[in-house]
């Protein structure tokens, strides 16, 4: 398997960045028993997957990541995402960029490997990221906490 991943964005991805995305990559084929593949990921900035969401959805608008599956033995396809967007959701969910990264390249492989946006591809990705240790237990015990307060009159 020939894993290619080409930055983009202007921003630099760490080494240990770089090595969880390899990981959630082997990861996903092992998981689901899938004969590995060559598969291209390209990290950009707003500007470009605005230009690309356009351009193959007519939204336009930045969005996440987006996936380009190819029905070739060989080459499974093609994995764009957002540096600017990963770090901006990662704020809002409250979450390591790491882990929202791990978000998008567990959530795309999945559309590589024919799932579409259900409840079962939902659990199927954090499965993956549960087995690369990329939980989401501390956006949920600060939920549970707020969920569980009282608000006096």
């Amino acid at each position: 398997m020939k894993l290619i991943i080409q930055n983009s964005s202007g921003e630099s991805l760490t080494k240990n960045q770089i090595n969880l995305i390899k990981k959630i990559v082997v990861t996903s084929f092992k998981m689901y028993g899938l004969k590995k593949r060559d598969l291209s990921i390209y990290v950009v900035k707003n500007s470009t997957i605005r230009k690309l969401n356009y351009k193959h959805r007519r939204k336009n608008k930045a969005t996440d990541v987006l996936s380009f599956p190819m029905r070739d033995k060989n080459y499974l396809g093609d994995i764009i995402f957002s540096i600017e967007k990963a770090n901006e959701q990662s704020i809002l969910y409250g979450h390591s960029l790491e882990r929202e990264m791990g978000f998008f390249i567990a959530h795309s492989m999945l559309h590589m490997f024919g799932y579409d946006h259900n409840k079962e591809m939902f659990e199927l990705q954090e499965k993956i990221l549960q087995k690369v240790k990329l939980t989401r237990w501390l956006l949920i015990f600060f939920c549970n906490i707020n969920f569980s307060a009282k608000i006096s009159p």
